[in-house]
């Protein structure tokens, strides 16, 4: 509560695209919009969306402006966003004079997973050299192209977070990451991938992802705070066991099970 009235349902603090983890421009609440939706995904984009009239105080260009990031929090839930999503999609609609002629903006776009497309395989590497020389990509490359023999998912990906958070205008400097090059999110080691992997110079990061999620062999989320995790088939934890044991999964008939 506050002064005596009800918390908000949902509040939506906006943030400047190139600060996405900074201060918020501001927060809408209930009252400040007329409607809002959005689809949370994991290993997808997911999206959200909502509707603000144009003359609310808070509907100016600087808040509004495409690029800019948007974090979904539910105060009766907990402080910390439950999702977000980036401004990519406007729509203006004036209602009829019946309506009062209002005009009804409507902004929206996809999650956070779509800050991969800011980042690209550029013509030259820019990051630090990493442990494994090759981990840039293969000497032996074709004209045009990043290529890895018999590599890992990690390695990979790992070299095209940390390509951009390095090239030019560093596109992924707000990013993180809980993977390496030799284990996944949870701690799983990555196989190698028994195949040329080859993308051609200005593939961006959604791509990657899109052409390794393809195969059914990588599962990537990411936060509201742009935390990359990536795993090896799928996001949970194998606890089964041949024995009974803490932290384990283990059904027997006839023991714990009809």
């Amino acid at each position: 509560m506050d002064g005596g009235g009800l918390v908000s349902v949902v509040e939506l603090d906006i943030y400047d695209g190139s600060t996405p983890n900074g201060t918020a421009l501001v927060t809408l609440t209930d009252s400040d919009i007329g409607s809002f939706k959005m689809r949370k995904g994991e290993n997808e984009l997911g999206m959200g969306e909502f509707t603000i009239r144009r003359d609310h105080p808070d509907a100016t260009a600087a808040n509004l402006a495409a690029g800019n990031y948007v974090k979904v929090r539910y105060p009766s839930i907990g402080t910390d966003p439950v999702f977000a999503f980036w401004l990519d999609e406007h729509n203006d609609v004036v209602l009829a004079e019946g309506e009062e002629g209002e005009e009804i903006l409507t902004r929206g776009g996809p999650g956070p997973l779509a800050i991969l497309r800011n980042a690209a395989f550029l013509d030259e590497p820019y990051a630090p050299a990493p442990p494994a020389s090759d981990d840039r990509g293969n000497a032996n490359a074709p004209p045009g192209y990043w290529m890895w023999a018999q590599k890992q998912y990690g390695q990979i990906l790992k070299r095209f977070i940390e390509e951009g958070q390095n090239q030019p205008g560093t596109p992924l400097s707000e990013v993180t990451t809980d993977f390496d090059r030799g284990d996944d999110s949870n701690g799983v080691d990555w196989p190698d991938i028994i195949r040329e992997v080859k993308f051609p110079i200005g593939t961006d990061g959604l791509q990657v992802y899109e052409a390794f999620a393809s195969t059914g062999e990588l599962w990537v989320r990411v936060t509201p705070d742009l935390l990359v995790s990536a795993y090896y088939l799928f996001r949970g934890v194998d606890r089964t066991s041949a024995t009974f044991a803490s932290g384990k999964v283990r059904f027997v008939k006839g023991t714990n099970v009809n």
